[in-house]
């Protein structure tokens, strides 16, 4: 039997007051309100991961409707946003204050609750496809009343979460009603089936505990991406689709999102069971899971002064292609000094090197500073070009109030490659990384913080 479980693992004694607020820019009102609410989301999904645990069994192997890497957004309710002109821009100021806040989220939870019942109320007596149908309403609500909630208990809420039904009990009954799918475009039909908006941008599905884009979520991206409404870019985009999928024997269980950007919420959901037919030739178990929960686990994360990095097309489930060209973004909530250490894994190609910021000498070359102007924006770090060899890349980037110097890894350049490599083996560079950026944060009193970006590169 499919066994799925999704633990909250947080523990409210009493209700608490908690504040997030949101800085966002924009040429417009609309585009400067979008990013500041999209920094308040971020803001609050770090929280919402940090107090998510996920069960395993005793072989080790995650059992997850959804796993940590895989919840990428939440829903933003309630905010107050007041605009001011900033250096011929709008900003944007979106302030979350649990005060005010959490009634709406607390609204907004029984409003759902109650569609949910209703929805399910309407499979009792039914089959086929009218029970998948009322089935898969009630998967898309109740997928937006677990993140809903999840944002509320971050935000101190003494709610009661109804435990009458969950995303994890409804998925079982929908891959149970459901035809299994012997090939991909079969199983796509099934996951996008009425979905008729515009300006989606779909993401390829999360591989189980990694954040590597493997072949079998290449081949999926690109078969949805010509059956919706698809875009390019995430700035040309109204809605988002995103999923995950799970290997459960000799099948593969694949679930996609349909999200709503403008109010966080899931507007569809579906879930399939794919043949071994249907991923026949395609690698689908991720190479570098065990350096990915490495690179990820304790990352440095300060309350009050953090580092985001991200690219022009986002930060989750990234894949590139040949040619393309990738922005590499950093945001910093205050002024800050960076450095960052790229981490190669390809087939042929495995190091760990430290970036290039200026044409200087010394060690001054690795470290960027971020000033006051340039705080709560997005800096860019550079553009690359993808080329040969492909794999996995990623890029762990320090942020610190104070000169980094003493921080930096110790390096040595390489004729063939001109970088700076730190390491060969890019387990030890994290570990060693990590074991700086820790020394550096109980000297200088939380004011270091990190963030990770990973991405996928293909022909």
């Amino acid at each position: 039997m499919f066994r799925i479980l999704f633990i909250m693992m947080i523990f409210p004694c009493a209700a608490f007051a908690a504040q997030f607020t949101g800085i966002g820019y924009g040429v417009t009102q609309e585009e400067a309100r979008t990013n500041a609410l999209s920094d308040l989301s971020a803001q609050i999904l770090v929280q919402v991961r940090s107090d998510i645990s996920i069960s395993e069994d005793a072989s080790g192997m995650t059992y997850g409707h959804r796993e940590v890497s895989a919840v990428t957004d939440v829903p933003v309710i309630g905010s107050e946003i007041t605009y001011s002109s900033y250096q011929q821009k709008v900003l944007a100021k979106a302030v979350l204050d649990s005060a005010k806040s959490l009634p709406a989220y607390e609204k907004t939870l029984s409003e759902l609750a109650e569609q949910i019942r209703s929805a399910l109320e309407h499979t009792q007596g039914k089959s086929g496809q009218a029970a998948i149908e009322s089935l898969e309403k009630a998967y898309a609500k109740t997928d937006a009343y677990e993140k809903t909630y999840a944002a509320a208990l971050v935000l101190g809420s003494l709610y009661k979460k109804d435990t009458d039904f969950s995303s994890a009990a409804i998925a079982e009954r929908l891959i149970e009603l459901e035809k299994t799918a012997t090939n991909l475009e079969e199983a796509v039909f099934i996951l996008t089936r009425d979905v008729l908006q515009k300006n989606i941008y779909v993401l390829p599905p999360a591989a189980p505990s990694s954040s590597e884009v493997t072949q079998f979520a290449e081949a999926v991206q690109s078969v949805v991406e010509g059956s919706v409404n698809s875009v390019e870019k995430p700035s040309s985009a109204d809605y988002k689709m995103s999923g995950e999928y799970a290997v459960q024997g000799k099948s593969i269980i694949l679930t996609y999102r349909l999200i709503n950007l403008h109010d966080g919420l899931t507007a569809a959901a579906r879930t399939v069971r794919l043949a071994p037919s249907a991923f026949a030739g395609l690698d689908y178990l991720p190479k570098t899971a065990d350096f990915d929960r490495l690179l990820k686990n304790g990352v440095a994360v300060s309350k009050d002064f953090r580092v985001n990095v991200s690219t022009d097309k986002g930060s989750e489930n990234l894949l590139f292609k040949n040619a393309e060209k990738i922005e590499i973004l950093v945001k910093t909530t205050a002024p800050a000094y960076i450095y960052a250490v790229g981490h190669t894994m390809k087939k042929k190609e495995r190091y760990s090197y430290l970036l290039e910021f200026q044409n200087t000498e010394g060690t001054r070359r690795f470290i960027r500073f971020i000033n006051a102007d340039d705080a709560n924006k997005w800096v860019s770090l550079g553009e690359f070009t993808v080329t040969k060899p492909f794999g996995v890349e990623s890029i762990q980037v320090i942020a610190s109030s104070k000169d980094p110097v003493p921080l930096i890894p110790r390096n040595k350049k390489d004729a063939s490659t001109g970088l700076y490599i730190i390491s060969t083996e890019p387990a030890k560079a994290v570990v060693a990384a990590r074991a700086l950026i820790n020394t550096g944060i109980k000297k200088q009193q939380d004011s270091v913080s990190e963030a990770v970006l990973t991405f996928t590169t293909a022909e």
